[in-house]
């Protein structure tokens, strides 16, 4: 085990939070339901408030030309989340631009259409809405159903397909050309004393904008035409 483990596995021990008086607590079945309801409500209204502020462009009105900026400043969440929440954005306002139904969704229920194409999202919302049973939630589990009934291949069905294929050209054409970047890294810092998350998060920071920088393609430079003066 690393040093990294270690210290991680000190820092963020599992299960920590039952160690919390609070959690020796226990809930009554009706304090949880009115919890679960209220974190829902929650998970919803922030999906709704992100479409809304991508569809209206509130993100401009603040001084922003991106919407992932304007929420990485504004909000408490994790990066990780607002690049999910943009995605099922971006594909809700492909299939329901006026917004018509925006209540009746969340982020989690777009997920499995995430990266398809928008004739296929198009097939696919025609289809929820025809088969939905009046006024309910949609759910992920409506759009695979549609998926399914329209024979419509996901995204994560694709890249099983053609993970082998993806594999090979990496292998063969992509590691080459960072191979001698890898190795100097490797050498600069297999001797470094790195105890903590920081230092490791900098450090990934400085290899990825180096690799960028020093990763040039010359066909694509050589073919560019050039300038006029």
């Amino acid at each position: 085990m690393s040093r990294l483990q270690i210290y991680i596995g000190k820092k963020y021990p599992p299960y920590r939070f039952l160690t919390n008086p609070a959690a020796r607590t226990p809930m009554t079945k009706t304090e949880a339901q009115l919890l679960l309801n209220k974190a829902n409500k929650a998970s919803n209204f922030l999906f709704a408030s992100v479409v809304t502020l991508i569809a209206r462009r509130g993100y401009l009105a603040l001084g922003f030309v991106k919407p992932h900026d304007c929420l990485r400043k504004y909000s408490e969440i994790s990066n990780a989340y607002i690049c999910r929440l943009i995605q099922a954005s971006d594909t809700y306002l492909q299939m329901d631009p006026k917004l018509l139904h925006l209540q009746w969704v969340s982020e989690g229920a777009l997920r499995p259409l995430v990266h398809l194409q928008t004739k296929d999202l198009q097939a696919i919302w025609d289809w929820v809405l025809k088969h939905r049973d009046g006024d309910t939630r949609i759910t992920s589990r409506d759009m695979n159903l549609a998926i399914d009934a329209l024979n419509i291949l996901s995204h994560e069905i694709c890249a099983v397909e053609h993970q082998a294929a993806v594999t090979v050209r990496i292998d063969r054409e992509l590691l080459p050309k960072f191979r001698r970047h890898i190795f100097r890294i490797a050498d600069a810092i297999r001797d470094e004393n790195i105890n903590s998350k920081t230092e490791w998060e900098i450090i990934s920071k400085m290899i990825y904008r180096q690799l960028l920088k020093n990763f040039i393609d010359p066909g694509k430079h050589a073919s560019s035409p050039k300038k006029a003066s």
